[in-house]
């Protein structure tokens, strides 16, 4: 069996996260410096490509924020979409681990408050909740069983097979798709948004009387 060019599959991540436009430049330079301190540090090449990759994907879903200016409850925010990616949870635990492994260098070695909470074990984030919302389930298939919900309002069933891994076919994006009435309503009026169809103005005023020439 052909061993993984660690070398190379680093380089590659670096170059797509520098390509990258949904990346900011400031995360872009934090992800650069960090792995030049792992190279100073002697940190093995496999876990240097292990980190990048996982600094990629977390640099991609905050987007234009900033890592330095992330709130706690960005990162508990950051933390929950973890689970929702279908992922197992030792690789959720090692997202986890890199999250605090970054903020604790830009900290100086010392763990700040923004991930001082981050446990290894689920039992945690319970605490992080109002009390009034602790008789709902704190757990993986939670958070991805309310994602999948929120996204079968946007996504078709092929799309969320594949954003959740499912077979393709699978039946199971037919349990989230539940149209509610705004939902077919809003379909309906985007079609008359298209070419052909005259726009009628929703303000009663405008409308002619019903026996009256237009």
């Amino acid at each position: 069996m052909p061993t993984m060019d660690f070398e190379a599959a680093v380089a590659r991540t670096l170059e797509h996260i520098d390509a990258s436009s949904g990346i900011h430049p400031a995360n872009k330079k934090l992800i650069h410096d960090y792995h030049r301190d792992m190279i100073l540090s002697d940190i093995s090449i496999a876990q240097q490509q292990k980190l990048m990759s996982r600094f990629k994907i977390l640099a991609e879903q905050v987007g234009q924020a900033r890592f330095d200016e992330l709130q706690k409850e960005d990162l508990v925010d950051l933390v929950a979409w973890l689970y929702t990616r279908g992922t197992t949870d030792a690789t959720v635990i090692e997202y986890k681990q890199a999250i605090k492994q970054l903020w604790k260098w830009m900290n100086g070695g010392e763990e700040p408050e923004e991930t001082n909470w981050i446990r290894r074990s689920r039992s945690s984030y319970a605490k992080l909740l109002p009390h009034n919302l602790l008789e709902k389930p704190v757990n993986p298939h939670h958070f991805r069983h309310s994602r999948a919900t929120y996204l079968a309002n946007y996504l078709t069933e092929a799309q969320m097979c594949e954003w959740f891994g499912w077979a393709r076919g699978s039946r199971v994006p037919g349990r989230y798709v539940h149209l509610s009435g705004r939902d077919i309503d809003h379909a309906y009026v985007a079609t008359l948004a298209e070419s052909g169809y005259e726009h009628i103005s929703s303000n009663p005023s405008t409308l002619p009387r019903s026996g009256s020439s237009a």
